[in-house]
């Protein structure tokens, strides 16, 4: 199970990704390049925070898309539903914790402006187009 502040920094991602895009991704993705070494590890350069979260979250996507669907899932409390009742635990956990609650108030009063738009950035990158 995930922890109370790491709960958090997850459903804040959630959050974001859920709402409304704040920049697309074509005009992120020409603020950062995502080169790949020759074992495939993903280095990243970019102009600022937004564009770097963005090449993170990218890269992320292609490598890992359903373990960050399961994760998306878990954050919500909603992972039993779609694998079993293995998760159920889990889930009853998130909903107890008021996982979405908790992600609204770090988002208002613990992430700072630098990590928040690297969220933003992070979320439009898993949610980008490949």
């Amino acid at each position: 199970m995930i922890g109370g502040r790491s709960a958090a920094l997850v459903a804040a991602v959630v959050l974001i990704a859920t709402g409304p895009p704040l920049l697309g991704a074509r005009e992120l993705s020409q603020r950062a390049e995502i080169r790949r070494d020759t074992f495939g590890v993903p280095h990243i350069v970019a102009e600022d925070d937004e564009a770097a979260g963005f090449a993170f979250g990218f890269a992320m996507a292609e490598d890992h898309a359903a373990e960050l669907g399961r994760r998306y899932l878990q954050a919500r409390g909603e992972a039993a539903r779609h694998f079993g009742g293995a998760e159920l635990d889990s889930d009853l956990a998130m909903r107890r914790f008021d996982n979405r609650a908790a992600a609204r108030r770090a988002l208002a009063d613990e992430i700072g402006r630098h990590f928040r738009q690297w969220l933003r950035g992070f979320a439009a990158g898993v949610n980008a187009p490949a």
